[in-house]
Formats: structure tokens, C-alpha cells, sequence
């Protein structure tokens, strides 16, 4: 149920044409484990007003273990839209379950300077060019989609993570259909290329619903396997 967390960064928005930001939406999903239902997510994008944008999630267990630890799962990207793509200012991540307290957090100052914490440790360093939280890589993978990456090729993002900026890479790997709460869809699949982990990450990105996805799939080294679908979107 811990790792639950580790899906609450990718979902669904609405269609939109390229080189303008997503329509506001709110969206609901149902995660399970191994088969079965562990919680519940609901993910939302606002328009803050001045061009950015807040984008957040709050991820519940709502049956199993996850019920009874009380796990929530908070992530808040503010975000900044130009020319087309959208760049991270700030992201506040907070975990909270009985017996178990994570957060983490960053900010952007003008100057590239970056302020960063994961719960005891901290760091400051400068980024040169426009940087990405993990919550907000779901954006930037249906913006790439939409701009013509559709059926083949690697999309590469550069990530704030723990005192540096990561080179986050997927892998575009042809369409399937996936089953939902809305019907089959025809989505674009996309995978996590990683170098030095047995864990694989594997997202099903809807055309109709502007390249974000329908549906999110985590396989852990131990074999635990984590997904998300979409159940309900307004």
C-alpha cells in the first residue's frame, strides 16, 4: 500500500489543440493491487491566473490495508505555461498514513536557484533552462505526444529530483486498446526507460483525451503489481 504513492503523478486531463495548455479538468481513477481495489484518486488542473497553473492530487486508501492505515496521498505542482510547454515554480508532495510521515518539497526562484527538501535533507543548487517536478512529467509527456510523437521515438524531460536535474526517458511504444469506465480506448502506450532498476513504469495515453493517460501500470522488482484506471472524468 506504500507504494501506492508511487502512481498518484499520472492521470487524465481534457482535449486541447497544440501549443495551448490543457482545459481544466477533475478526474477520478480506482488503483488496485495485485487485482484488487486499494484506493482512490482524484487529480485536478486550474488555471491560477498571470499563466500558471495549479495541479493537484490527493490519492486515498479506501479498502484493505490501505483503509485501515489511513493512507493519503497530497501532491501540488504550480506551474508556469510559455511557449507551449509548461515549466515547474514550485511542488509540495505530502504522504501521511499511521506510523508513516513523508513530504517533500521545492521552489524555483527567478534566477534558476533551487531550494529543495525531502523530509531531513535538503539542498541548493542552480538549474540552467526550465525544470519539471514528477507530478507535472504527465503533462509534459502529452504535450510531446501531441506535438508528433505519437507512434515512435523517445521523449527525454529534465526533472528536479533529490539535489539535481534528472534526464527522465520514455519510450513511445505503439497504440493498444484499453478497457476503462468510459469504454475501450484506443491509447498510445508509453514506457519508462531505466537504466539500473528491475521496476517498470508503463502509461496508456488516450488521443481523445489530449495524450494523457487512461490508464497507469507499475511492476515492482518483487513482482507487486500497482494500477491505476480512469473511472470517472468531469
Amino acid at each position: 500500500m506504500i507504494r501506492l504513492l508511487a502512481l498518484a503523478s499520472l492521470l487524465l486531463g481534457s482535449v486541447c489543440a497544440a501549443g495551448t495548455p490543457l482545459a481544466p479538468f477533475s478526474a477520478s481513477y480506482v488503483v488496485q493491487r495485485n487485482g484488487k481495489d486499494l484506493g482512490s484518486m482524484r487529480m485536478t488542473l486550474a488555471a491560477a491566473g498571470e499563466g500558471r497553473w495549479q495541479f493537484e492530487s490527493h490519492t486515498r486508501g479506501t479498502s484493505g490495508m490501505a483503509s485501515l492505515l489511513k493512507v493519503s496521498i497530497q501532491e501540488q505542482s504550480t506551474l508556469r505555461y510559455e511557449q507551449g510547454s509548461y515549466v515547474s515554480e514550485a511542488y509540495r508532495y505530502q504522504q501521511d498514513m499511521l506510523g508513516r510521515h513523508r513530504s517533500r518539497d521545492f521552489q524555483r526562484g527567478a534566477d534558476g536557484s533551487i531550494a529543495e527538501r525531502d523530509n531531513d535533507k535538503s539542498w541548493r543548487y542552480t538549474a540552467s533552462g526550465p525544470v519539471l517536478d514528477r507530478h507535472a512529467v504527465v503533462l509534459a509527456i502529452a504535450e510531446a505526444l501531441r506535438d508528433g510523437a505519437v507512434l515512435q521515438g523517445e521523449i527525454a524531460l529534465p526533472v528536479v529530483s533529490k539535489g539535481k536535474v534528472e534526464s527522465w526517458r520514455f519510450r513511445v511504444a505503439g497504440e493498444e486498446s484499453v478497457d476503462t469506465a468510459l469504454g475501450a480506448l484506443r491509447a498510445v502506450r508509453v514506457e519508462r526507460i531505466r537504466e539500473d532498476s528491475k521496476r517498470t513504469t508503463v502509461s496508456w495515453h488516450a488521443p481523445q483525451h489530449a495524450y494523457l493517460p487512461v490508464k497507469v501500470e507499475q511492476v515492482e522488482p518483487d513482482g507487486e503489481r500497482l494500477v491505476s484506471v480512469l473511472s470517472r472524468m468531469q
